[in-house]
């Protein structure tokens, strides 16, 4: 695949600012590219340039909201990272060391970050919410459909961010942005790896953590049918995991067997359904075995390693070998080279 021989191979980028390639002075000036790419939070970008003439810090084009497109990856393999927007700009000038100018900004995700709202929705999903929202802020919605019909839900003096993630947690879906589209899907731990990196090869650094301080055999969920005026019960237990990432044997399963059950009881009075008490469940069961081993890695510059996708891991040993799931990358290109560093996690070993 394209990057398992990157050492043989060129970095490089190119940049499009409101549409326009920028030009070969544009590009001479760029000293260090960096883009931080994380779960639910908006992509971030960062640009440096020389700028000991002022000519950028003064330039029409590299100025707030415009819409700054950044592909990186080598000659023959350059991938989109991210389209957003420049949101600020740092100028730095220090005698006798270069003068800089920093360009920074967001992908469109930033728009839901403004602007705290107070509203009902009544009879709708989480997914219809979402589009809803997507809608309102000039993008477009990607969704997974949610089975859940709420009866009224309260946005409390929340951003549209913090609300929709609030909503995307319950049920371990993910939200984010690609370019115009607004993205709220199930997690994604369960792809395929669709990047394989072998230590003393492509892996450059490791360091990892295995542990079952934080695990749970089960996780018990309460709510109450407000119709019925019953109480409403629902469980998650091992075997209940979305994957096990090709592990024979999850954090659940593990802390059952070492000290018995290992419980976790949530109780919610905004639960009126059975239905979403199990997706809650599910959901929180799957957020706690994901912490089982973590890990943080870098390697040659990668720029299909972004946060939701699966990492193949090699020659690490029988206990971290394996999948992984990334929640956040970072990736660094400056004249020296191109480097991708990453955080992962994984259920089981």
């Amino acid at each position: 695949m394209p990057g398992d021989d990157k050492g043989k191979l060129v970095p490089s980028f190119l940049i499009y600012v409101n549409g326009q390639r920028l030009k070969d002075k544009a590009i001479a000036a760029i000293s260090e590219i960096i883009i931080e790419d994380y779960l639910n939070t908006p992509t971030m970008f960062t640009l440096t340039l020389n700028d000991s003439g002022r000519e950028w810090a003064g330039s029409d084009l590299l100025f707030l909201q415009s819409e700054v497109k950044i592909d990186l990856g080598y000659l023959n393999d350059i991938t989109t990272m991210v389209v957003g927007e420049i949101t600020a700009l740092d100028a730095g000038y220090t005698k006798g060391s270069p003068d800089n100018l920093t360009v920074r900004g967001f992908d469109r995700m930033h728009r839901l970050k403004h602007n705290r709202k107070t509203r009902t929705f009544v009879q709708m999903k989480d997914s219809q919410i979402a589009a809803q929202i997507a809608q309102e802020v000039g993008l477009n919605p990607k969704l997974d459909e949610t089975n859940v019909v709420h009866d009224y839900l309260l946005q409390d003096n929340q951003t549209n961010l913090e609300f929709l993630l609030e909503r995307a947690k319950r049920i371990r879906y993910e939200l984010g942005v690609e370019d115009k589209t607004l993205k709220f899907i199930k997690s994604r731990e369960n792809l395929s790896e669709n990047v394989i990196l072998e230590w003393g090869k492509t892996l450059i650094e490791f360091y990892s953590s295995l542990s079952i301080a934080h695990q749970a055999s089960e996780v018990e969920v309460r709510g109450w049918d407000t119709k019925k005026q019953q109480v409403i019960i629902a469980q998650a237990t091992s075997g209940d995991e979305i994957t096990t990432m090709k592990g024979n044997n999850s954090g659940g399963k593990l802390i059952k067997d070492f000290i018995g059950d290992s419980k976790v009881m949530l109780i919610d009075n905004s639960i009126h359904s059975q239905s979403e008490a199990e997706n809650i469940a599910q959901a929180k069961f799957n957020e706690i075995s994901m912490d089982f081993i973590t890990a943080e890695g870098t390697c040659s510059g990668n720029p299909k390693i972004r946060a939701g996708t699966i990492l193949e891991l090699k020659a690490l040993g029988k206990r971290f070998s394996g999948n992984y799931y990334v929640v956040s990358s970072t990736h660094v290109f400056h004249p020296e080279g191109y480097t991708t560093s990453f955080s992962v996690r994984r259920n089981a070993v």
